[in-house]
């Protein structure tokens, strides 16, 4: 019988850039869905990717939104990041592998 084979972390990187001109009022759906794989699978980590300006609309428009997020930085701390400027899909890695929310945007 051979040596079990070391397990080894899978990556999936998707770069799906978002923000208020994309998603509009949907953003909120996305969100959800992350929010769900994030309570599913313990070891998925997901970061954002959405113009800063994106954070000053829903705040007016849909305050919820913007707790949410603040919610899961929390919840999810180590697991779910926020960027928050154009950013490079190997930036994203990055970042998920250091991952250290802005906390001075939802603070």
């Amino acid at each position: 019988m051979g040596t079990p084979e070391k397990k080894r972390p899978m990556y999936l990187l998707s770069y799906d850039h978002g923000g208020y001109v994309l998603w509009g009022e949907h953003l909120e759906a996305q969100l959800a869905s992350a929010y769900d794989w994030l309570a599913k699978y313990p070891g998925f980590k997901i970061g954002l990717d959405n113009e800063c300006f994106a954070y000053d609309i829903y705040s007016e428009i849909a305050p919820h939104i913007m707790d949410g997020i603040k919610e899961a930085l929390k919840k999810y701390k180590g697991r779910f990041a926020k960027v928050c400027r154009y950013t490079p899909a190997m930036r994203i890695a990055r970042v998920l592998k250091k991952i250290k929310p802005l906390k001075a945007l939802f603070a």
